[in-house]
């Protein structure tokens, strides 16, 4: 006679479904135990939940987590979590803050799990005031912040340009007996990198290397970006070149801090040399590369290659700026083009594009 599984046996098979993140399997064992003779139970349901928080599947886990409702069965702090983290890994943190919401009204009393998860979930959609609030939320109820709370935490101050308060974060932990780790340092650097504290930020990155962590191409390019805006264009340039080194590629982040930092440095043919990179690692510079590889063309009056980059863009579908256009016309005139600068003008107006600024009016204005 065949043995049939009971529902012991279907459990642990979706646990191990989950931990393997194949969701798919899990959901369809789940659907073969509905439809036979067993009843899940509420580990059932955080079991195949689990398997589709780990894959980002939150449509799915919303509408298991109304199934336990249906079942009449009493969902655990488990059930909660999954949703709430299968929604903060889509992105949805209103849904996850309506899940929450329904936690705190069937007096059920969350775990660290669930605030790493709702502070997560607010951080990745720029919340930082409602993140800040729930680890408030994790003090007074005097759980033990992990090194993910604190994490999620600091990356929503740090996009909130609350350098201080990431570093005060950074401080506190410290205190504790956790061990930062790369994310942790990626948040101090890149709030030093938005409040252009560029001595900050190279300080928490030789921070990071000293504690033996490897650092990822974030921290690399928040660095990067920091020693730029302050015009530490050769600093930023060394610090992309060690990418390579700790075997990580440049990615378009990294190309448009390096065309930013050449273009400080009035390197023209290396911005140029950067743009050719671009293709080669397969991705598009946006219309912040093109501006500041056009703004390089201006300073070094390369009006030809200035040129040639609006006629790219144009032909990528990517609608030059009034910024881009003012760096070609002022470039023109440099070079005593008033005839393409006045032409260039007119372009604009037909356009609609914007306003240049005055330095891009001024002698064209009287040639034209």
């Amino acid at each position: 006679a065949a043995v049939r599984p009971n529902l012991v046996v279907c459990n642990t098979v979706m646990g191990a479904c989950e931990k393997c993140r194949q969701w798919e399997h899990a959901l369809s064992l789940f659907g073969e135990l509905c439809h036979g003779c067993l009843q899940p139970s509420i580990i059932t349901f955080n079991a195949v939940l689990s398997a589709c928080e780990k894959c980002a599947q939150w449509q799915l886990a919303l509408r298991l987590f109304e199934d336990v409702w249906t079942s009449r069965l009493q969902p655990d702090v488990v059930t909660f979590s999954a949703a709430i983290s299968a929604c903060e890994k889509s992105l949805r943190w209103e849904q996850a803050l309506c899940v929450f919401s329904k936690l705190l009204r069937h007096d059920i009393q969350p775990d660290i799990l669930t605030y790493g998860s709702i502070i997560s979930a607010c951080e990745k959609c720029r919340r930082w005031e409602l993140a800040l609030h729930f680890l408030g939320d994790v003090h007074r109820s005097q759980l033990q912040a992990d090194i993910v709370v604190f994490n999620a935490a600091m990356s929503a101050w740090e996009k909130g340009h609350q350098a201080e308060q990431v570093l005060q974060l950074f401080s506190d932990v410290r205190k504790t007996r956790l061990q930062p780790n790369t994310i942790t340092y990626s948040a101090a650097v890149s709030a030093c990198e938005k409040g252009s504290r560029w001595t900050e930020a190279l300080l928490w990155f030789v921070n990071l290397q000293r504690g033996r962590l490897r650092p990822d191409a974030v921290v690399f390019n928040a660095a990067a970006s920091a020693s730029a805006k302050c015009c530490e264009w050769i600093t930023a340039l060394c610090l992309l070149g060690g990418m390579p080194l700790s075997r990580l590629q440049l990615d378009p982040v990294s190309h448009n801090v390096a065309v930013g930092s050449w273009e400080a440095g009035q390197r023209w043919k290396q911005v140029m040399s950067t743009l050719h990179d671009f293709s080669r690692s397969r991705s598009d510079p946006d219309v912040i590369t093109y501006s500041a590889a056009v703004s390089s063309c201006e300073l070094c009056r390369q009006w030809r290659h200035a040129s040639h980059l609006v006629g790219v863009m144009a032909s990528r579908r990517s609608q030059p700026s009034a910024a881009v256009y003012s760096s070609v016309v002022r470039v023109h005139r440099a070079c005593r083009r008033f005839r393409r600068a006045s032409r260039l003008l007119g372009d604009l107006r037909r356009a609609s594009i914007g306003h240049l600024d005055s330095s891009a009016h001024g002698r064209s204005r009287r040639l034209g």
